[in-house]
This record gives structure tokens, C-alpha cells and sequence, in this order.
């Protein structure tokens, strides 16, 4: 069993946590909050809480980090987000019946 390390204050609704390819991030998808809480995993603190379109879900990074793409399921749209900068660089919008809730990258 693993050992309490840290207790932090992230979003309302956390619903999904996605760790970076390095892991040195862990993101946390605040459904009500529509915001990605950012945490730094080595030093135990959050670092950013990112704004998305509502009901964030699922988060995914490239495989190089430079890149992360976040699903908002009412707001029917998939944000583009720049980890370096914690800030979202383009929404994708999907047609308003489209509720994506979960990502998976492809080779």
C-alpha cells in the first residue's frame, strides 16, 4: 500500500487524472470548475488550473510533451493546450450532439 505524500486543493468534480509521459505532471480534470487543475508532482504543488469549455473528462499528452488535448464533454469540444505554458492554443469544436468524454493516442 502506498504512503500519503501530499494533500492538495484541486477543482470541483476532479473526475480524471492524467500523468505526463516524464512524470513530472499530474492533471486533474475538474468537471464543474470547466478547468484542468496542473500539479508538480516532484515538488507536491499545483501549479496552474487551465479554463476549458465545460465538463472537462479525459486529458492525453503527446509523447513528447509538447502537446495535450483535453475533452469537454458539454461543451462538445477538444482543447489543444501548450503544457510548457499551461495555456489552451485552440478549441476543436465538434458538432453539439458530440459529447467526447475519453481520448487514446495512436501511433
Amino acid at each position: 500500500m502506498g504512503k500519503h505524500l501530499a494533500t492538495l486543493v484541486v477543482g470541483t468534480e476532479p473526475e480524471d487524472v492524467t500523468i505526463s509521459p516524464d512524470g513530472k505532471l499530474a492533471w486533474v480534470s475538474c468537471e464543474s470548475s470547466k478547468a484542468v487543475t496542473v500539479i508538480d508532482t516532484h515538488a507536491r504543488k499545483v501549479v496552474a488550473d487551465i479554463l476549458v469549455d465545460p465538463r472537462p473528462r479525459a486529458s492525453i499528452f503527446s509523447r513528447d510533451r509538447k502537446r495535450a488535448w483535453v475533452t469537454s464533454e458539454l461543451g462538445s469540444s477538444i482543447s489543444l493546450i501548450d503544457p510548457s505554458a499551461n495555456r489552451v492554443v485552440k478549441r476543436l469544436r465538434l458538432s453539439g450532439t458530440d459529447r467526447p468524454a475519453g481520448m487514446a493516442l495512436a501511433r
